[in-house]
């Protein structure tokens, strides 16, 4: 009679604990939607600012009058929100996007904007590499499956493109080093935003960022007014109403999808935020189709195809309430 009054009590205690458990998994898998709606609507926000700068830029505005007014408004719009606290891991991100951003800029001079956008597309692949290097530990199968899947999908949408265009070791070794700035700055973000409050290191970052490139998009106009050229200051005398809204709306975009990216990550790895950054091509392709009238070719469909099929394999994760219901029972 006493066997059985201890065998119960152990039982419901191990249901109370699987219960708790199966609370908090809960509780998890909720954040990682939630973080993956506020990575998505990044994502979004970037296909949308590339589609306006392409067009702001065709009007004949300087790429470093962009660069400056873009990066520096944001800084100014995130300034009185700035903490002295913030500032190292505010300057670090600030750099890494810098380079990443200054290196794609050069690339873009020297290789056709498709190459350009696939090989820094690669900063999908390398986030793992990055990662495991950094925390010592090899990542997780399903983080390598979908990061495969995911470049392919990336290749099959720039194929065209690609094929087309002529191949610039200099520009397409550019553009392959700012993927890999870009995949340090996801990673250093992962390990970063969860130290801090989303709007204090956001501030942090945008204030950096816009000093620096700022600053470099500055120098590039001054030397090139040095030079005699004044391509810069007849471009923004010419700049219309139309013009400055567009200015506004990437400066808009690019603080809102700051405080998304840094909240996201707070609840997903960088793994999985950079499978879903690799959507980035998926929506400007659905911007072009719906708003510029662009046409999709086949390849380009099943390009898309593939990153929302690495994005799925590489985020599953095996359900452990599971396996823990069964060895109870």
């Amino acid at each position: 009679m006493s066997v059985g009054f201890v065998v119960v009590p152990c039982r419901l205690r191990r249901r109370r604990t699987l219960c708790v458990n199966v609370a908090v998994d809960d509780s998890r898998t909720a954040g990682r939607r939630l973080g993956s709606v506020a990575l998505t609507s990044a994502t979004v926000m970037w296909a949308l600012s590339n589609a306006i700068q392409r067009h702001l830029l065709i009007t004949g505005l300087n790429p470093s009058f962009v660069t400056a007014a873009r990066f520096g408004g944001t800084g100014l719009l995130f300034l009185p929100s700035f903490r002295l606290r913030y500032f190292i891991p505010g300057l670090k991100l600030g750099l890494l996007s810098f380079c990443g951003n200054a290196l794609l800029s050069m690339a873009l001079r020297l290789t056709a904007a498709s190459r350009a956008s696939f090989f820094t597309s690669l900063s999908v692949v390398m986030t793992p590499l990055v990662e495991a290097a950094v925390r010592k530990e090899m990542p997780k199968p399903r983080h390598i499956y979908g990061s495969l899947i995911s470049f392919l999908g990336i290749y099959f949408i720039s194929r065209e493109g690609l094929i087309n265009s002529s191949i610039s070791p200099l520009g397409d070794g550019l553009a392959f080093t700012a993927a890999f700035f870009f995949a340090s700055y996801i990673v250093t973000l992962g390990i970063e935003s969860p130290k801090y409050d989303t709007k204090g290191l956001t501030s942090a970052v945008r204030v950096c960022n816009g000093i620096i490139c700022s600053s470099w998009a500055l120098i590039v106009i001054a030397l090139g007014l040095k030079s005699g050229s004044t391509v810069v200051v007849e471009s923004i005398l010419r700049s219309g109403v139309l013009v400055w809204t567009g200015i506004a709306l990437l400066i808009a975009m690019l603080g809102a999808s700051g405080l998304l990216q840094v909240w996201g990550q707070k609840k997903i790895n960088p793994n999985d935020s950079a499978l879903i950054f690799s959507l980035v091509p998926v929506w400007s392709a659905l911007i072009g189709v719906t708003m510029f009238k662009e046409t999709l070719k086949r390849t380009s469909i099943f390009g898309g195809a593939l990153l929302f099929l690495g994005c799925f394999i590489g985020q599953r994760e095996p359900n452990p309430n599971l396996s823990k219901q069964q060895s109870e029972d």
